[in-house]
C-alpha cells in the first residue's frame, strides 16, 4: 500500500461521523415537537436538541439533586455553543425553544417582573437582576463569543469577572465588596448560557481559552451537514404548540425536595463511572472534559427525571441514570470534534483537499513519515514538505 491509499483510508474516516442526538432524553410529548421543528423547518436535530436543555433549566430551576457519587448537590445548569457554516440555520435552531420562552417574559408591573430570558451579563447586571429573585435565568446570545470575549472587557485583570463565572457554572454564590459600593451578594443560582458561532470565529475565541476551565465547560454541537433542508409542507402552527408546552411545565406542580438517585440508577453509574475512566486511560483531552462531564451527567440525571416525573414526586431510576449516559456519550463526541476545530490549524476533509493540507495531516498523524518521499508522491518540494 503507498502513501496515497493510506491516506484515502484515513480520510474516509476524518469528515464528520454522524453523531445521532439522543430524542428519548425527552419525554415523548417534547419529541415529537423536536422532529416536528425538524421536518418542517429544515433544523438540526442535535442543534434543537441540545438547545432545549436550558430552555428546561430554567422552567425546573429550583429542583436540586444528590450527584451519583454524594459529594455534592447539583442543580440543572447549562452552557451550550452550537457551531456551523454560515447559513445553516444554526442561530434558529438555538432559537426553536429559547424565542417562544423570552415571548413569556412579563416586564408589565416593574415590582413584579417575570423574567424567563436576559442578555446581560455583567457580573452588576446580572447580580442586580437575580436580587431577591428565586428562580434562575437564561442567557442567549447569536454570537457565543460576546459572551466569552465580554468577560472582564472593560478591566486590566479579567479573573475575577472568570472567577465569577465559573462559580456561577457550578451553582455556587457569589459576593462582590465593592469600594464605595457596599456588599453585592447572589446566592447560588440556575444561570444557563447558550449560544452560536462559526468554526473560523470558534478557534480564534477559544484557542487561548482550551485550558482555562471555559472550553469543556460547554456543551458542544457541531455540524457536520450545513445544508438545511426544505419541507414543502411546513407546519406554521409549530411556534405556538411549542410555546403552548412551555406553559404547560410552568404549570406543573413542583417538587420541593431533593431528587435522589435509587440504587440500581447510583449502581449503574458507578459501574459507568469506573469503566469509562479507565477507557479514557491517559488521553489529555478526554479526561480534560470527562471531569467536567461527570459534573453534567448529575445535571442530565436530574432534568430528565423532572421532565418524565412532570413535577410530581421525583426520584432518578435507572432509566433517568441511562438517559443522562446516553446524552453525556453525544456531549463527549460532540466536544471532542470542538476541541479538534479549535487545537487544530488545518482539518482535512473531502472539501480540503489540497496537496498542502494532505501532507500536514500525514505528518501529524503519522510523525515517523519519510517526508522527502512524501514530497515526491505529492509532486511538492522538499523545502516546503520540510516547513510543514
Amino acid at each position: 500500500m503507498n502513501i496515497l491509499d493510506e491516506l484515502d483510508g484515513l480520510i474516509t474516516h476524518q469528515p464528520d461521523d454522524d453523531v445521532v442526538f439522543p430524542v428519548e432524553f425527552y419525554p415523548p410529548k417534547e419529541q415529537h415537537l423536536l422532529s416536528e421543528l425538524v421536518r418542517s423547518k429544515g433544523l438540526s436535530l442535535q442543534h434543537v436538541g441540545l438547545g432545549m436543555l436550558p430552555v428546561f433549566s430554567r422552567l425546573y430551576s429550583r429542583y436540586r439533586g444528590e450527584a451519583f457519587n454524594g459529594a455534592f448537590d447539583t442543580m440543572p445548569i447549562f452552557w451550550v455553543a452550537v457551531v456551523d457554516q454560515p447559513g445553516s440555520n444554526k442561530s434558529e435552531s438555538l432559537k426553536a425553544w429559547y424565542n417562544q420562552l423570552k415571548s413569556l417574559n412579563d416586564y408589565a408591573d416593574p415590582e413584579n417582573v417575570q423574567t424567563y430570558t436576559s442578555n446581560d451579563t455583567t457580573p452588576e447586571g446580572l447580580i442586580y437582576n437575580m436580587k431577591d429573585q428565586e428562580d434562575g435565568i437564561y442567557l442567549f446570545y447569536d454570537e457565543i463569543t460576546s459572551f466569552t470575549g465580554g468577560i472582564g472587557q472593560y478591566k486590566r485583570d479579567r479573573s475575577s469577572d472568570m472567577a465569577f463565572w465559573l462559580s456561577l457554572w457550578g451553582g455556587g454564590d457569589v459576593t462582590q465588596f465593592r469600594v464605595g459600593g457596599g456588599v453585592r451578594h447572589m446566592k447560588g443560582q440556575c444561570v444557563s448560557v447558550a449560544g452560536t458561532t462559526q468554526p473560523d470565529t470558534l478557534r480564534k475565541a477559544f484557542s487561548a481559552d482550551l485550558t482555562n476551565g471555559f472550553f469543556d465547560r460547554f456543551l458542544w454541537s457541531v455540524e457536520s451537514n450545513p445544508i438545511p433542508d426544505i419541507n414543502l409542507d411546513p407546519d406554521y402552527q409549530i411556534d405556538e404548540r411549542v410555546r403552548l408546552r412551555i406553559r404547560e411545565h410552568i404549570e406543573y406542580p413542583k417538587f420541593t425536595g431533593k431528587i435522589k438517585f435509587d440504587d440500581n440508577a447510583r449502581n449503574y453509574l458507578i459501574e459507568w463511572y469506573n469503566n469509562t475512566r479507565q477507557a479514557i486511560g491517559n488521553d489529555p483531552i478526554r479526561r480534560q472534559m470527562f471531569g467536567k462531564h461527570i459534573i453534567y451527567v448529575n445535571r442530565f440525571a436530574l432534568l430528565t427525571s423532572v421532565l418524565y416525573a412532570s413535577g410530581d414526586s421525583v426520584n432518578i431510576n435507572l432509566a433517568s441514570a441511562e438517559r443522562a449516559v446516553n446524552l453525556y456519550n453525544f456531549c463527549e463526541a460532540m466536544g471532542r470534534k470542538a476541541y479538534d476545530l479549535i487545537a487544530s490549524d488545518e482539518q482535512v476533509t473531502e472539501s480540503m483537499l489540497d496537496d498542502k493540507s494532505i501532507a500536514r495531516f500525514l505528518i501529524e498523524t503519522k510523525p515517523g513519515i519519510n517526508k522527502t518521499a512524501l514530497a515526491e508522491v505529492l509532486g511538492m518540494s522538499r523545502q516546503t514538505i520540510y516547513r510543514l
